[in-house]
C-alpha cells in the first residue's frame, strides 16, 4: 500500500483539515496541488482521472479516490481515538458533521485544542468550524466546547 495522495488547493479550509488529520495521527501524506482560480480542477484530465465533479479535496488511495474532506479525515482516523468507539457517540459525530455539511460554508477555520485535563494520548481533538459558534469535531470535547464555546473561529 503506499502513501494516501491528496489532490488540493493549499488556500483550501477543506484540504488543510484533511492534512491536519494525517500530521495529528503521524500519518505521510503526499499532495498534488491544483489552483482551482485557474480552473486547474476542471480540466480534462483532471475530470476524466481524479474527480469528475471538479471539486477537490480528494484523497488518492491506492489508485481509488475519495472525495469530500469528511469522508477522508473518516478514512484516514479509521481506528484511532479520533473516532469513538461506543457506536451512539459516532453518531453523534456524525449528526454534527452532517448538520454542518447543509449549512453554506463560512470561511474555514481549524484549530487544534489542548487540555492539561485531557488524558494522555489523548491530547488534541480537530474541531472544523463553519459559524461564529458552531463546530463539528472528530472526537467529541466535554459539552462546553462542543459548540465552539471558548473557540475563536
Amino acid at each position: 500500500m503506499s502513501d494516501p495522495i491528496l489532490h488540493e488547493d493549499p488556500r483550501s479550509g477543506n484540504c488543510y483539515k484533511i492534512k491536519l488529520t494525517a500530521a495529528l495521527l503521524g500519518l505521510p501524506l503526499a499532495t498534488r496541488q491544483y489552483d482551482i482560480l485557474a480552473g486547474e480542477t476542471r480540466t480534462p484530465e483532471f475530470l476524466a482521472n481524479v474527480n469528475p465533479n471538479g471539486r477537490i479535496p480528494v484523497l488518492e488511495i491506492d489508485a481509488r479516490f475519495l472525495p469530500e474532506s469528511n469522508a477522508a479525515c473518516w478514512y484516514l482516523a479509521g481506528d484511532s481515538a479520533l473516532i469513538p468507539r461506543d457506536r451512539f457517540t459516532q453518531a453523534e459525530m456524525l449528526r454534527w458533521w452532517l448538520t454542518l455539511a447543509a449549512r453554506p460554508a463560512q470561511p474555514t477555520t481549524v484549530a487544534m485544542l489542548g487540555s492539561s485535563a485531557t488524558p494522555p494520548g489523548n491530547e488534541y481533538s480537530l474541531v472544523f468550524g463553519w459559524e461564529m459558534t458552531t463546530t463539528v469535531l472528530l472526537r467529541p470535547l466535554p459539552v462546553p466546547w462542543r459548540l465552539g464555546f471558548g473557540v475563536n473561529t
